[in-house]
């Protein structure tokens, strides 16, 4: 059962699935000019470390791609819980800021000033402003990342058994 999850087209298909979510996620800004947060941002670098992970992994897979594509996925989750955290809390106890973006946070402060002030997040990463079938990017978000951690326990144990 396993060994599909360990297969090069496998990781052939998660990285053509990444490619289609940050395409889409481009055609949401440049087009329909939905400009992401700073916690947005930080979602779409893991995308694209994912994306670099299985493209790897379609040359030689190793438990160690495995488990380097699960933590990158955990942390995925991680960020994108948090903004669904903050989407559904009361706007008044917001203390980050999310209305500027991730690069020029970067520049103004020290990073790990910056990653505080994103992971707390502010009435920008509260906005949804898009939906589809009543779930918001940041959902959407949190529902590939756990996919993708699902997928590279299920590639790491078709490589153990």
């Amino acid at each position: 059962m396993f060994k599909f999850y360990t297969s090069k087209r496998f990781y052939c298909i998660e990285l053509v699935v990444i490619v289609g979510l940050l395409g889409f996620a481009y055609y949401l800004e440049w087009f329909q000019g939905l400009a992401p947060c700073a916690l947005c941002e930080i979602q779409r670098m893991v995308f694209v470390l994912l994306g670099f992970l299985f493209f790897c992994s379609m040359f030689r897979s190793y438990k160690l791609m495995d488990i380097l594509i699960s933590f990158t996925a955990l942390l995925g989750i991680l960020f994108a819980l948090r903004q669904v955290w903050i989407q559904h809390l009361p706007p008044a106890t917001f203390t980050g800021t999310c209305d500027t973006s991730l690069w020029y946070l970067l520049q103004i402060m020290s990073f790990s000033d910056a990653m505080l002030n994103v992971f707390l997040g502010g009435p920008e990463c509260a906005k949804v402003t898009w939906q589809f079938l009543h779930l918001s990017i940041a959902e959407w978000s949190l529902v590939w990342f756990t996919l993708f951690f699902i997928f590279s326990l299920f590639s790491l144990l078709g490589k153990i058994f």
